[in-house]
Formats: C-alpha cells, structure tokens, sequence
C-alpha cells in the first residue's frame, strides 16, 4: 500500500490513520471483538482487506504478535475477517458533489436555434430556385454535412487536448476545403444534369456550402451567439416575405448580407484564435562571429553561435521583429522554436549553440541535412540544418499547405505509438466514423422531408414541419444528453452494486427519451399547424417521425460516450437500405421509412442499454 486510499480532496495527510490504544486494565475476554470494535471506524471505511492489513503493519503488529494474540496466520488474514464482521459505511463527501455535466438549457436552444434558422434561407431564396433541380441542392448539402462533421470532430479533439490554436488552424484549413468540395460537388451536379434551372440551383448550394464552413467554425469556437446576429437579416426578410412579400433583388442582398457577416466573423474568430505570425529573431545568447581563419573549413561564411561563458552574450541592436527581452508576452517559447526550424536549428540549440550551416553537404545517408563542419573560436559551435534542395522546399511547402496541424513542441508532451517521437495529433481516421453518422443522420432527414417527392407521386409536397422540428430539437436533444450524464453519475453515488446502476441508468435513459419524443411531438404539431400547406400528420408519418427522433438521440448519445462505430454503422445501414429502396422502386416511401426506422430504434436503444449500462462506461 502506497498510501492512504481514504484521503479525499483538499486532505493531504500522507501516513497512515492511528489507531486507538487499547484501553488498561485487564485483558479482554475476545481479542478479536475488542480490536473489531477499537477499529470499527476504519474498517468500515475501507474498500478492501489490504488496506486494513496495512493499517495494521504501520500500527506495528508483526505476524508473531498476531499469531500469540489473535490466534491468525499473519496480517492478511486478520485482515480479511475483520473485514467480513463490520459491514461497510463509507463516508459521504463534505459538500454538495460536482458535477461537470450540469448545463443551462438557454445555451442549447440557442445552439438549436442557430442550427434551424438557415432554412428560411429557402423561403427567402424561392424566387431564385423556381424550376430548379434537387441534384445541386442535395449534393451540396451531404458533402457539406459529411465534411464539416468530421472537421468539427477533429477541432474538438484538438480543444480536448488543450490546443486551442491547433484547433483554430484545423478548422482555417478545414473549412475552405469543405465549402469548395461543396460547390464542386454541387456544380458536377448541375453539370450532369439537363433542368432548365441548375446552375442558378448550383450556385445557391455553393453558397450553402461557404455558410456551412463558416457556422462550422463559429460553432467549434463557441460563436453562437455571433452567428445568430449574422442570421439576423435572413431571418428578419424571411419574415417579411411570410407578411407582405420582398423583391428578388432585397432577398437577394439579404442572403448575401448574412452570408457575408457569418464568413467575416468566423474568419476573424479563427485569427484571433491564432497566435501572432510573426516569427522574433534569434534569442539574446547569439552573438556575430567573424569569418573563421584561411583554410578553416566551411571558411567565407559568418555564423551566428551562442557561446554561452562566463562573460554572457555580447550587446546588439534588436532587430525588426523581434520581442523585448524585458518583456514576456504569451507564447514566447512557441515563437521562438518556429524561428529555430525557420532557421535550421535543431534541438540541440536549447544547450547554447545556435549555428547557421556552412556550405559543404554532408555525405553521409541522412537526406537533406548539412553539417557545418566549423567550430569557433571557442571550439564549441557546431549545427545542422534540413536543406535538401529546391525539390524538398517544393514539397515541404506543399505539406504545410495540405497537411493537417501538428504539435509544435520539441519533446513534450505523449509519444507517438509508432514512431516514438513527439505525439503528431489526433487520429486522422478517429474523424471518419464521425462523417459518417453526419451522411447517414442528413440522409434520414432528407428522406423524412422529400420521400414522397424524390418518389415523384402525384400531389406530394415537403414534408417541411418534420424537418424543421427535427432541427429544432437538436437543442433540447443536447441538453438531455448532458442531463442523461449528470443522471448516470448521480446513479454511480447512490447505486451499491451493477445491478442497482444499471437500473438507474436504464431510468434516466428513459424518461430523457421521452421528453426528447415530447419535444419533437410539440414541435411537429405546431409547425404543421403554421406552415401553409404542410401534409397531415398522420399515424405513419407521427409514428416515423418519433422512430427517427429516437435513432437520431440514441445515436448522439453512443456519440457522446466515444461509441460512434456502432451508431454510424446502424445510421449509414439505415440511410443506405431507405436509398436503395427508393432507387429500386421497392415498397412506398413511408412504408420503407417507417420499417427502416424502427429497426434502426431498435438496435440503438439495444445498443445503448447494452453499453451505458455498465458503470465504467460513465467514468469522467
């Protein structure tokens, strides 16, 4: 035992609990029951035999004491049966318990505000998209909600990590990548088809597109409360078109207002997330040295070297650039390794020996370095750089522009697994899975919202009520998933044994449930009610919607816990089972989508009892 297992936080002792003394006089009739009962506080208190046998060593029982006195093989056993005749009490913790999931719900609906209030850009937008095609629109739509899923998920990993400008440089140069795969997707689109109305259709969806990356951004960077301001006019001329009706030219300004408010701000959120640009000049240890003597080798070339001696640097002028030495500012040793691979310093410069390369290459099999083969004066400067020529400063540049952002700093933080160097990042590949709900999830949706049209029958219209109230709920949805959390672990305090937990558990999940199925109920009702037009809710179309709701939580939830695996398999399977059926003329649209659905239900709720139930799955 390494210490005191009992000891909670804001307690630092580090020995071990003293026991009482056995009261004088004479000996006790059982020994056994009198040393029970002076050290029943402490044994009902312990969560295992050990840790009362190493209360009894420090108390300075031997095993020959025990033997004569209590009649026991040694500590261990004595132990173990103390153990099994105080039953347990553990102590309560001082103060309320915490609770890191505990959230306002006013944050959420914002969240599912701003993920709903794009879609009046439709309605604003109607004049521009008379006798346009779906092609654009749709494939637009995925690309951007496949992309934009998993970039989100790989800015979020790099916050995980705590690296805030990581995340921030992931998403500068993940989310112009994902509005261009958009457009491009939506113009070869337009291109393969033959309606009247497609290049008008392919340039709103690339449009849709640019706000899908800069909300993607905003969001990650907790703006919501910018983006819903860059919303505003949209919102506020979609309103006025539902009252008295705008002219093409007003909604066409107010699109692009919007559309260029969420772009300056996420790109202004992104730069000031960045740290400044501006690489400082070498640190104050370097010093000019004159050209080394005739015939010295990588002689003709003046090097800077720090000779770190007793004397210190020799003073110099501060060049442009660089940072007062007098003064830190945030970030310093970030800026000041980038100046040393800008440069060529190596690792080895943090010893006191900066060097700039001599000209002759080195010929030994390391490609792309070149040793200086030059001490000063002193004899003690040496260094390398990486230069491989113009091919490699090609690639290396093409890299930085391509590449994904990595940790910058030498030798700290994880290892790689593979190569044992600096850790590289988060898993490209962790990414995917999440692309892939986001394609399966936006499938779902968009077969709940034109099934009926994309199966071309007669009279059908867009089911728009169901998807807004699917968007809409995505805020209240968050809020359950973090209550369901704070539920679980509230039930890991209460609960004694698996059994009880997962009682619990299976509870909470549940009643947050069925106040998500509420919600989406209320929601549906009342856009059905207002939207003008909109189809019945019938028995079938209620039925699937609540299915839906409930694949698209459950799913979130596994999503949440790191299962994403499961839930993009059973979301995907799903998505790709209601598309074949509508290619192949299979069944009608509401009865595939409603037996799609509740398969679908059915293997997430069995999924989520089977894999929250156990308490390791809810550790914090």
């Amino acid at each position: 035992m390494s210490g005191p297992l009992w000891q909670g936080p804001g307690q630092h002792s580090h020995t071990l609990p003293s026991l009482p003394r056995p009261r004088g006089g004479s000996a006790a009739a059982d020994p056994m029951t009198e040393l029970s009962c002076r050290m029943e506080d402490v044994i009902a208190e312990a969560v295992h035999p050990d840790e009362i046998a190493a209360i009894l060593e420090s108390d300075g029982m031997t095993d020959d004491h025990i033997r004569s006195t209590y009649g026991r093989q040694d500590s261990f056993t004595l132990a173990e049966e103390l153990y099994a005749r105080v039953p347990r009490r553990h102590p309560e913790p001082p103060g309320p318990s915490a609770d890191p999931w505990r959230t306002g719900l006013l944050g959420c609906l914002l969240r599912g505000l701003v993920f709903a209030l794009p879609g009046l850009a439709y309605v604003l937008g109607a004049p521009l998209l008379q006798g346009a095609t779906l092609a654009p629109l749709l494939a637009g739509a995925l690309t951007g909600w496949v992309w934009n899923q998993a970039l989100s998920h790989r800015a979020y990993s790099w916050l995980a990590l705590g690296d805030r400008p990581a995340a921030a440089l992931c998403l500068l140069r993940g989310a112009p990548t994902g509005a261009f795969l958009g457009g491009a997707a939506a113009a070869l689109a337009a291109a393969a088809s033959t309606a009247p109305g497609r290049w008008p259709a392919a340039a709103f969806a690339t449009a849709q597109a640019l706000y899908l990356a800069a909300a993607t951004a905003l969001l990650v960077l907790n703006r919501e409360r910018a983006l819903l301001g860059a919303l505003l006019p949209m919102a506020a001329g979609a309103t006025a078109v539902l009252l008295h009706g705008l002219p093409t030219a007003v909604r066409t300004s107010l699109l692009l207002v919007s559309l260029l408010a969420a772009t300056a701000l996420a790109t202004r959120a992104l730069r000031a997330s960045q740290p400044s640009r501006r690489l400082p000049g070498p640190p104050r240890t370097g010093c000019a040295q004159p050209a080394p003597r005739a015939g010295a080798a990588g002689s003709g070339r003046p090097r800077l070297c720090g000779v770190t001696g007793a004397v210190g640097p020799l003073p110099r002028a501060r060049r442009r650039g660089e940072p007062d030495p007098g003064r830190a500012r945030p970030g310093d040793a970030r800026r000041v390794i980038r100046w040393r691979r800008a440069v060529g310093v190596d690792a080895a410069g943090a010893a006191g020996v900066h060097a700039v390369p001599g000209p002759r290459r080195s010929r030994r099999g390391d490609k792309g370095l070149m040793s200086s083969g030059a001490a000063d004066s002193g004899g003690a400067a040496a260094g390398v750089m990486r230069d491989g020529g113009p091919a490699r400063v090609l690639l290396s540049a093409v890299r930085r522009v391509v590449r994904w952002p990595r940790a910058r700093s030498l030798g700290e933080g994880p290892r790689d697994r593979r190569g044992g160097g600096p850790f590289a990042g988060p898993r490209l590949a962790a990414s995917v899975p999440y692309g892939v709900f986001g394609l399966g999830a936006g499938l779902i949706v968009l077969h709940t919202a034109l099934g009926d049209v994309l199966a071309g029958r007669d009279g059908a219209v867009v089911a728009a009520p169901s998807a807004v109230a699917l968007t809409l709920s995505t805020g209240p949805a968050e809020w359950l998933l973090l209550r369901f959390r704070s539920g679980s672990l509230a039930g890991l305090r209460a609960s004694t044994t698996s059994r009880d937990f997962r009682r619990i558990a299976v509870a909470v999940l549940a009643e947050c449930l069925a106040l998500y199925l509420a919600v989406l109920f209320a929601l549906a009702l009342v856009g059905t009610l207002l939207w003008p037009a909109a189809p019945a809710l019938g028995g079938v179309r209620l039925a699937t919607l609540l299915l839906i709701g409930t694949v698209l939580w459950t799913g979130l939830l596994l999503q949440s816990f790191g299962a994403v695996t499961p839930a993009a398999a059973v979301c995907g399977g799903a998505a790709l089972v209601q598309s074949a059926a509508l290619i192949t003329g299979t069944g009608g649209p509401r009865t595939v989508g409603l037996c799609v659905a509740a398969v679908a239900a059915a293997l997430l709720a069995g999924l989520v009892c089977v894999l929250l139930g156990r308490a390791t799955a809810h550790r914090v």
